[in-house]
Formats: C-alpha cells, structure tokens, sequence
C-alpha cells in the first residue's frame, strides 16, 4: 500500500496594502524622492539600448525614446538598468551584450559576448477556473459588489470586500507528491471571482481571456514542456477540489462546479486527464518572470554587468531562480540591497 502525505502550510495574505489601498512601489519610494533636486522622471520615454564605448567596454548613457524624437541621457558614474526579466535582457542585447550567434544573426555588433543573457526564463504558470458554488450570499459578485457606492464609501475608509489584495481571501502552500525540495511547490489562491460569474469582464482583462482565433500569437511559453510541472498542477487542483469540498465549507454546502473546460468536454470530469486538459486550456502565467540576467552568468555578486564597465542590473532578472512565493517583495529587497551596494562603492554612507 502507497501511502501519499500533502503538507500543506497555511498564510497569512500578506500584500503592499496601506489604507485598503495598493501601496506600489512607485507610491512608497518615488513619490516621496520627486522632490529631490536631483532627480528628474521622464514618462512617455521608451528606453532602447545602452550607449557603450566598445573600445573600452564603458558604460556612457542611455538611448530613448520620446516625442517621437530619439534622445540620449549621459551618465557620471553609472546606469543602473531596471527593465524586468523581459525588457532588461533585451536591452542589453540590444546594445550589443549577449549570445555572440543571437546578436550577429540580427545584425548587431558584439560589445560582449555573455550567453546567459535571455536564457534561464522561469516564471510561475497558474490555472483558474476551479468554482465552487454555495447556497448562502458570502462571496463577492461583481455587478453586485463593484457597483455598489456603499463598498465604494468603505473602500476610502480602507475597508471592505474592494479591499482585498488582488481578490485573495486566502492562500495556502501545498507540497505535491511531485515536488523536488523539501519545501512545497503549489500555491493555492481562493479569489473572490470565477470565469463563470465574470459577468462585468473584469477577470478575462485581467487574465487576457479574450478566445479570438484571429488575434496573432505573442509569445510561446512551453510552460509545460515538462511533465512534471503538469502534473504538480493536477495534484494542486485535486487538492483544491477537495479542500473547498471539506470542513468548514460545509455549512454553506460547498460544491465544485461540474461545468468542464471548454475543449474538455470528452474527458472524465475531475479525472486527472481531465484536469490536464483544463490546465492546459484555462493556464495563464502571474507576471513572475525572472532569471534572465542570472547572478553568476550575467551581473556578479553585486549586480555589475560582467565584461562591461559603469552598469547593474537591479530586477527581477537577476535571480538565479524563481522564488516559491510572489516576486514583488524580492525585488524591493534587491532594489534596497542594490541601493547600499552603490552608496558603497562611490564611498557614501548607508543609512
């Protein structure tokens, strides 16, 4: 007899909230510095490549544009690249730092030749569309609860169901039969909305569900490529399946909605074919792209772009892997880290 444990560890939603509103980045640390003589913020700009002198390898500015006009900003010291796990390893390469082969096929001269750069994408690939229904008025309905100018009032109080960070009531970490580590390797999210019941289309803008044959393809992620990811998912959804079906549940007679993924209606439902199929129909990634400009391949122990003077990069590409949790907290944690690294290096006190 095979026995299967699942540990799961339950957590506190914890989220960048302040007042019942998102406290972004941009609010807590830009904001507050706009008044700093210098410091000046350009919108409206598209930053396209890194101005580097080739015959010494030295980072001298950055190339944009705005207005419709290409412009060139010139540094002192540095430029500190922060353009995420998608934009900064194309920067770069754009500027003539990457695969040597890549970069000459497109016609763009080697300033260095680092491999690493673009490679090592990791992201967190996700699935809605698991639905219970419940015989009582407790979840959030959107014509009913985002029109409602009561839940408007609470919200400028900091309370109410608008409050709730991202639409997360709760969350859990649960380790699958699949999993590598000894930590857990799925997250589970109870949102406050289902695909079903998105009668105001807030989830399918969200999540890009628009279903439009005619609409070109923008990128092919091969989340899963491997097996194995698929089936930590299906052992994730099984799990979810019978968590909302249990316990406390119960008193609102919790039931998993029988309606199957379109495309899968040949399948048995709640089969783990079943569920394959429906991860692969209903999948979407969380935006937890990372791993791009590694630390050790790419930029060194302290974020300096390796083979080329006067440049870090300071985001999520940076990490050499994915964490198991949500990225926002990480990369503040770099940013501050990057920020004393820099203060150390031109000889400045760190507060």
């Amino acid at each position: 007899m095979v026995v299967v444990v699942v540990v799961v560890v339950v957590v506190v939603v914890v989220a960048t909230v302040r007042g019942g509103r998102r406290w972004s980045a941009e609010r807590a640390y830009l904001r507050p510095a706009l008044g700093r003589p210098h410091l000046r913020v350009l919108t409206g700009a598209t930053a396209t490549r890194l101005i580097i002198d080739p015959a010494t390898n030295s980072t001298r500015g950055v190339c944009f544009i705005r207005g419709g006009r290409a412009q060139e900003v010139l540094a002192d010291k540095e430029v500190i690249l922060s353009a995420g796990a998608i934009n900064s390893p194309q920067m770069l390469m754009l500027s003539g730092v990457g695969p040597r082969d890549h970069l000459e096929s497109l016609g763009i001269p080697v300033v260095q030749d680092l491999p690493a750069v673009g490679q090592n994408l990791q992201d967190h690939p996700a699935m809605g569309g698991i639905t219970f229904t419940v015989n009582e008025s407790v979840t959030i309905i959107d014509k009913r609860d985002a029109l409602n100018p009561v839940n408007w009032l609470d919200l400028l109080r900091g309370k109410g169901p608008l409050t709730l960070p991202g639409g997360a009531e709760a969350l859990a970490f649960v380790r699958t039969p699949l999993a590598e580590g000894p930590g857990p390797d799925v997250e589970l999210v109870m949102g406050a909305g289902a695909p079903s019941g998105d009668s105001l289309g807030f989830l399918r803008r969200l999540v890009g569900w628009r279903r439009n044959p005619l609409h070109a393809p923008v990128l092919r992620a091969n989340y899963y490529d491997d097996e194995r990811d698929l089936q930590a998912l299906v052992h994730g959804i099984k799990f979810a399946a019978s968590l909302g079906e249990s316990g406390p549940l119960r008193r609102y007679h919790s039931r998993l909605l029988r309606v199957p993924a379109p495309g899968c209606e040949r399948e048995t439902f709640g089969s783990d074919g079943y569920w394959a199929c429906a991860v692969r129909q209903l999948a979407f990634n969380l935006h937890h792209q990372a791993g791009t400009c590694a630390m050790g391949a790419v930029v060194d122990s302290r974020l300096r772009l390796r083979g080329v003077r006067g440049a870090r990069v300071v985001d999520a590409s940076v990490m050499p892997a994915v964490p198991s949790g949500h990225t926002a907290a990480p990369v503040y944690m770099i940013a501050e880290k990057a920020a004393d690294m820099i203060k150390q290096d031109w000889g400045q006190p760190v507060q």
